[in-house]
Parts: structure tokens; C-alpha cells; sequence
């Protein structure tokens, strides 16, 4: 499958309920309607969205962790099944002024009436 068909067969947009910075944990919670099985429908998306790189991706039986790029950072995308929860953190405190502006990336991104800090 050439990139094309990839770009054809992946929505253009996403619906994400909620995105909250948590400065103490350096990360954005994500809420959305995501399906473990299909996690690349909503993660390729919102990488596109943020203009990030995706440098890895891992994945095991009931998580998915991508580490990203940013303009030099490094951030992890994951997704936990069982407790259906998303995040993207950062590992450096330096890094927390990447989330805060990432999250106003994802604003237009909201569908309902979420929340964002």
C-alpha cells in the first residue's frame, strides 16, 4: 500500500471530548472515543494536527506508546485499554511550555463542549 492509499483509508479528523494539561505529571490527558485496535485512526491524525514526527512505535497487549518529535522534543503518545486512557508527556520539565502550546494546537480538535487548560 503506497502512502497515498494509506492517507485515503485514514480519517481527517478526530473527535477528542477532553484535553487537560497537568503540570505536575508533564502531560495533556486526552479524552476520546478510541479503539485499541484501530489506535493509528486517531493517533495519525493527531500527530498530523500537532506537526509532530513519530520516531517510534510500540505496542503490547493492552497499550500503545509512540514517541514523537516536536521541534527537538521528545514526547510519548500512549494509550492504556483498560483503563481507556491517552496521554502525551514529556520526560524534561523543560518541555512542559511544548505541551501548553500543543494543547491549544488540539482545541480545534475538541468536538463536544470539552475542556482544555
Amino acid at each position: 500500500m503506497n502512502s497515498g492509499s494509506l492517507e485515503k483509508s485514514m480519517p481527517n479528523t478526530i473527535s477528542i471530548k477532553e484535553a487537560r494539561l497537568d503540570s505536575e505529571a508533564l502531560s495533556i490527558l486526552i479524552v476520546a472515543d478510541i479503539d485499541f485496535e484501530r489506535f493509528e485512526e486517531f493517533a495519525e491524525p493527531l500527530v498530523r494536527a500537532l506537526d509532530c514526527e513519530v520516531r517510534e512505535r510500540q505496542w503490547g497487549a493492552d497499550r500503545h506508546q509512540w514517541l514523537l518529535n516536536f521541534e527537538g522534543s521528545p514526547l510519548w503518545l500512549n494509550y492504556e485499554f483498560y483503563g481507556d486512557i491517552c496521554w502525551i508527556a514529556t520526560e524534561t520539565k523543560a518541555d512542559i511550555e511544548v505541551l501548553a502550546y500543543l494543547v491549544k494546537l488540539i482545541r480545534p480538535l475538541l468536538t463536544a463542549k470539552g475542556s482544555y487548560e
